[in-house]
């Protein structure tokens, strides 16, 4: 049975490589259940296998060979679909989304893909500087999309929810990390996002009562700190915005960023004045693109004997 399956699992990958469309007749279609399982679990462990060794190769032709195994499981499909996407094949991967959502109704992962897909599109035209608001657009409407189809999919409501925070939309923001909070009243996670989104209305307080919880949900979430961090700082609460950034520094001590703002946090410390301006240059220093007015100002007031 082994054997069956490699020689099986070989033709497949060496299907999915070929630039011969003509190539794939191979049916597994109507295999058991328990065997397309399989060969997926052997194709999904070269995968992880080469992650662990950290080893570059081509992934397309695997998950290719995971959606093949069985076309009209959408599942795989929307996995072939996104990994197509990442790789820059945007049309084939639209095609492939378009012609399931024609024969599968209903199906809110299907749009919410198509969403991703605009989005990466988005995300290579903002990095060459290009126009890039219709592609969000797009993402946007496939997201609402899914959400509309689907009011049930956690998941669906939490990217929506990040998706009109990254935009601005934070009233929106909040109505649907609310909606998956309704859904899933124990994760805390959700309190967190909503947290996010009311910094962006600065709502300070009632973005620190949320952001309170970060230790039992995401502890190791430097990002979340630093969201923290800004609330406090905004309610003039110095010294608990200087022990978060402390913990973005700890636990991403790399991040020019997080040295930045822990400098100017530190420089509100009638104590730590000096140390926040060494922080800025180090900051500096390290690649942060501290603005030259404001780099000048620290130079000067380290070159002073006291401050």
């Amino acid at each position: 049975m082994k054997l069956v399956l490699k020689l099986i699992l070989t033709a497949i990958i060496f299907v999915s490589c070929s630039d011969n469309s003509d190539t794939a007749v191979l049916n597994t279609q109507n295999l058991p259940e328990n065997i397309k399982k399989r060969m997926r679990d052997s194709i999904d462990f070269i995968l992880v296998d080469s992650l662990v060794a950290n080893k570059k190769i081509n992934e397309l032709p695997y998950y290719y060979s995971m959606y093949h195994i069985d076309t009209l499981n959408t599942k795989y499909l929307i996995k072939y679909a996104d990994q197509l996407g990442l790789a820059g094949q945007y049309n084939v991967s639209f095609n492939l989304l378009n012609k399931a959502i024609r024969y599968t109704k209903n199906n809110a992962k299907l749009y919410n893909c198509k969403g991703n897909i605009w989005q990466y599109i988005a995300g290579v035209k903002m990095n060459n500087r290009e126009y890039y608001k219709n592609e969000m657009d797009s993402s946007v409407f496939y997201y609402e999309k899914a959400c509309q189809t689907d009011s049930n999919d956690v998941e669906l409501f939490v990217t929506m929810c990040l998706m009109y925070d990254g935009l601005g939309r934070h009233d929106e923001g909040i109505k649907a990390i609310e909606h998956a909070m309704k859904l899933q009243p124990t994760n805390g996670d959700h309190i967190l996002f909503r947290g996010v989104c009311k910094i962006g209305l600065k709502d300070y307080k009632g973005a620190y009562e949320d952001l309170r919880v970060i230790t039992a949900y995401r502890k190791s979430d430097a990002n979340m700190y630093f969201n923290r961090a800004v609330a406090e700082s905004s309610l003039k609460m110095i010294e608990m915005a200087k022990l978060d950034l402390d913990t973005c520094v700890m636990l991403e001590p790399n991040n020019s960023m997080w040295h930045y703002y822990r400098g100017v946090c530190m420089t509100n410390i009638k104590s730590q004045k000096r140390n926040g301006f060494l922080e800025v240059k180090k900051a500096h220093d390290m690649g942060y693109p501290v603005p030259e007015h404001e780099y000048k100002h620290v130079m000067k007031k380290l070159s002073e004997v006291s401050i």
